[in-house]
């Protein structure tokens, strides 16, 4: 069986950089969650509490961000660059509400943990919905990325993240602040239900490529089991904040939003702009996909050992 490097090259460094960004998205979730809930627990002394609680893997994470959109600039250049100026507004939002995140003050976190996932949410809201293009370069507005769909998707990443910041709560806290935390959990999960099940009916109407990739067969069958387990696990999320099982609420709330990323994925799979260029469309020159596939992997270690430096040795 012959290796085609112009057919697998493409999908392999595509599927790294995915993975690369999942990483930061799960190491970041936590204290972006945090901040989010924050504003919803008026005690200063809690709001203490909450910070000092805050997970050590969000230490130096972004170096998990920084690895991914090098990666995707040097395999995908001419896509990133149409990508980037689609999304320029966000991106920019996004990074400024990152580097405000990491004053000390409890607002600048709060504020910059708010929306910095409301700009990831509608990143992500905006290459599902699609971009307009002309003659493979972007032709819209600076602000097309603004729309009822984009806003409630930002919206859908507040919650979840929000959800997955209040169950590692859970897991730390004690008394009336874990009480707190856990009617928190509840009412965030049962927002980011409805919400969701408004994005997932709306979706369809916005692009029918979303239609046909979910709904029409044999998709239907072959992508089943995506939903079904995300519906297997926020019921297992609502048993478990409902009994003494809530310590693992945190584990289950991680999974959803591991599934969440998975199923935004594959609804545009295999378009990196979608829906007009696919992976092997935008990919840079062999040469320079061999070139940047090997620094991936040579320097994967060394993302690996400064985040575990960061957050366990130092």
């Amino acid at each position: 069986m012959n290796f085609d490097m112009g057919m697998q090259l493409p999908w392999i460094g595509m599927s790294l950089i995915l993975c690369i960004l999942l990483v930061y998205a799960v190491l970041s979730s936590v204290n972006l969650g945090i901040g989010i809930v924050m504003p919803l627990i008026s005690s200063p002394s809690y709001r203490e509490i909450m910070m000092s609680h805050r997970a050590r893997c969000d230490r130096g994470n972004e170096m998990w961000l920084a690895f991914g959109c090098g990666a995707l600039l040097l395999a995908f250049p001419q896509a990133a660059m149409t990508l980037l100026a689609a999304l320029y507004w966000p991106v920019l939002i996004g990074l400024l509400m990152l580097l405000l995140r990491k004053r000390a003050e409890s607002g600048c976190f709060i504020l910059g943990s708010i929306v910095a996932t409301l700009m990831q949410g509608m990143i992500i809201g905006s290459m599902i919905q699609g971009l307009a293009l002309e003659n493979d370069q972007y032709a819209g507005g600076a602000f097309a990325w603004v729309t009822v769909f984009t806003v409630f998707f930002g919206l859908l990443m507040v919650l979840l993240y929000g959800l997955v910041g209040t169950t590692w709560l859970i897991r730390k806290t004690e008394g009336e602040l874990k009480t707190r935390c856990v009617q928190l959990a509840q009412g965030l999960l049962y927002a980011w239900i409805a919400l969701l099940t408004v994005i997932a009916f709306s979706a369809p109407w916005v692009n029918k490529a979303i239609a046909l990739r979910w709904f029409a067969l044999p998709n239907l069958i072959y992508l089943a089991p995506i939903p079904i387990y995300m519906l297997i696990f926020t019921g297992i999320l609502i048993v478990f904040l409902k009994n003494k099982k809530q310590q693992l609420a945190f584990y289950w709330a991680l999974g959803l939003l591991i599934l969440f990323l998975l199923a935004c994925v594959i609804t545009v799979w295999p378009y990196l702009i979608p829906y007009t260029s696919t992976i092997w469309q935008a990919a840079a020159p062999l040469s320079t996909q061999s070139f940047g596939l090997m620094l991936v992997i040579g320097g994967l270690p060394l993302v690996i050992g400064h985040t575990v430096y960061r957050n366990i040795l130092h």
